[in-house]
C-alpha cells in the first residue's frame, strides 16, 4: 500500500514524483511505477487525480501486480580512460550491446523501461561524453552512450537489494582503434542480415490498384526530435497531424494509405525509405516541426524536395539536423550503395524528382490558403529520408517549435485538422491530374 499512500498524499496535484524525490530510492521507484501505469490511461489517471482513498489503493495494487519496468536515478561519471553508468530498476532485465561508428556510440537495448527524466543529458568530457534513454519500439527501450574515444563495455552488473530494487552498473573502458572497429564490423553483419528481412508492416495488396501514399511522422521513441520550451515534443505533434492526414486521404476511398509508424517507436531513416520502396508507394510524405534556436522569429510551413545541393544555407542546416536522427536513436548511419548511386543518376531519378517538385508546388498552393507558410515556402536539400530513387518524396516542415506563434498553431486541434485537410486536397489533386507515375499500375478515379 506504499504507492497508494504516496498517491493519496499528492492526489489532485500530480506531484507524486516530487514528493517521492525527498524519500528513498524505493519510494521514488514505486511512485514512478505508479505514474507510468496510470498515465497510460488518461481517463483512469484523471480519476486518480480527483479521487483519494480506496480507489488509489486499487490502482496501487494493480501497479504492484503488473507494472512495467521502471528506472530512476540515472547517473554517468566519466574520466579519460573509464566511465560508469548507474541506474536503479524495479527488476532485473536482459541486455544487448551494440557498437556503432560515425559517430562513435555504444547502445544497450533493454525490455521496455519507463525512465525518469530520460532525455538527453548534459554533455561532459571524458571517455563517455553523454547518454540518452528512451523507447525505440513498443516493448523495447535503449540506452545510447556517446563516446569521446574508442571504448568497450567492460561489465554490466545487476545487484538486487533487500527491498527488491536492482542496481545496474555499466562499466566502460578505453580500447584500441582496431579493437573498436572490429566490434563495429561484427555488429554490422547482424544489422545487414536484419535489414534484408521482410517488412512486418503494411504492404500493398496485389489486387489493390489504388494509388498508395506513405505518411512518415518524423522521429519517434528515443528520438523526440525538437522539443518546445513547454516540453512539447516534435514526435508527438507530427504523429497527431499524420493521423489526421491519414483520415483525410482515406475518406474518399480512392487512395490507400500506410504510415511508417502509428505509435511512439524509433525508426531509422533508411527503414522509413525502405517501407515506402517495398510497399511500392506512389507518394511519400514525411512530416516534421523543427526548431531554430538561433532564429526564433522564423516561422511558417515549408515543403522540401530531395536534392544533393540545398537551395540555401538554412535548408542545408535543417537537412543536417534531421539526418542526425539515426545517431540520436542509436542506429548506424546508412550510406547509399554504389548500385543506388548509379540508379540515382538515371532517368528514374530525374522523373521521380520532377514529380516530387510538381507535388510540392501543388502543396504550397493548397496550404497557403489555410496554413501560414515560410517566406520561402518551397525548397530542397539533402534529406536522407527523401532518397528513394523511384518514389516521389516530400518533407513538410509544418512550423517551428522555436516560434511561440507556430507552437500555438501546431498544438491546436483545429489547426491540425485544417493543415491535414489542405495537404489532403493537394494529394488528391495530384492523383486526379494523372501526372502520377504508372510504375505500380496504380489508378485513380475522381
Amino acid at each position: 500500500m506504499v504507492i497508494g499512500k504516496l498517491l493519496r498524499h499528492s492526489a489532485g496535484s500530480g506531484q507524486a514524483l516530487k514528493v517521492a524525490s525527498q524519500r528513498s530510492w524505493h519510494y521514488r521507484l514505486l511512485a514512478l511505477l505508479a505514474l507510468a501505469v496510470l498515465s497510460a490511461n488518461p481517463i483512469r489517471f484523471a480519476a486518480a487525480q480527483t479521487q483519494a482513498g480506496a480507489r488509489l489503493d486499487q490502482h496501487a495494487m494493480a501497479v504492484q501486480a503488473a507494472g512495467p519496468v521502471a528506472g530512476v536515478d540515472l547517473r554517468l561519471d566519466s574520466t579519460e580512460r573509464t566511465a560508469r553508468f548507474q541506474i536503479a530498476l524495479s527488476q532485473e532485465v536482459a541486455t544487448t550491446i551494440s557498437v556503432l561508428s560515425q559517430p562513435m556510440r555504444i547502445t544497450v537495448d533493454l525490455p521496455e523501461v519507463t525512465f525518469q527524466a530520460a532525455q538527453s543529458r548534459t554533455r561532459q568530457r571524458g571517455l563517455v561524453t553523454g547518454f540518452r534513454a528512451g523507447l525505440v519500439a513498443p516493448g523495447r527501450s535503449r540506452l545510447v552512450f556517446d563516446l569521446g574515444a574508442a571504448a568497450r563495455v567492460n561489465t554490466i552488473r545487476q545487484t538486487k537489494r533487500a527491498d527488491g530494487i536492482v542496481d545496474m552498473v555499466i562499466d566502460f573502458a578505453a580500447t584500441g582503434a582496431e579493437d573498436f572497429e572490429r566490434a563495429v564490423l561484427q555488429g554490422a553483419e547482424q544489422r545487414a542480415a536484419a535489414a534484408l528481412a521482410p517488412l512486418q508492416g503494411e504492404t500493398r495488396p496485389t489486387n489493390d490498384t489504388r494509388p498508395l501514399v506513405v505518411i512518415d511522422p518524423g522521429h519517434g521513441g528515443i528520438d523526440s526530435g525538437a522539443v518546445a520550451s513547454g516540453g512539447i515534443a516534435e514526435k508527438t505533434l507530427v504523429l497527431a497531424i499524420a493521423t489526421q492526414l491519414r483520415t483525410q486521404l482515406e475518406s474518399s476511398g480512392t487512395l490507400r494509405v500506410i504510415m511508417t509508424r502509428s505509435d511512439d517507436r524509433f525508426l531509422s531513416l533508411s527503414e522509413r525509405v525502405r517501407i515506402a520502396r517495398e510497399a511500392r508507394a506512389d507518394l511519400f510524405i514525411s512530416l516534421h516541426a523543427d526548431s531554430l534556436s538561433a532564429a526564433q522569429e522564423v516561422r511558417g510551413a515549408t515543403v522540401y524536395t530531395g536534392s544533393e545541393r540545398a537551395t540555401d544555407a538554412e535548408s542545408a542546416r535543417l537537412a543536417q539536423k534531421e539526418n542526425a536522427a539515426d545517431a540520436s536513436g542509436g542506429a548506424e548511419t546508412a550510406q547509399p550503395s554504389e548500385e543506388v548511386m548509379d540508379i540515382l543518376m538515371d532517368l528514374t531519378r530525374r522523373e521521380t524528382r520532377a514529380m516530387s517538385g510538381a507535388v510540392a508546388t501543388r502543396l504550397v498552393t493548397e496550404m497557403s490558403g489555410s496554413v501560414r507558410m515560410h517566406r520561402i515556402p518551397q525548397r530542397s536539400a539533402g534529406f536522407r529520408v527523401l532518397t528513394a530513387p523511384d518514389v516521389p518524396s516530400l518533407l513538410i516542415e509544418l512550423g517551428y517549435l522555436s516560434s511561440k506563434g507556430d507552437i500555438a498553431l501546431l498544438t491546436s486541434p483545429e489547426w491540425q485538422k485544417s493543415a491535414a485537410t489542405a495537404i489532403g486536397r493537394a494529394v488528391h489533386g495530384h492523383f486526379r491530374s494523372g501526372l502520377q507515375g504508372r510504375r505500380n499500375g496504380a489508378s485513380f478515379s475522381p
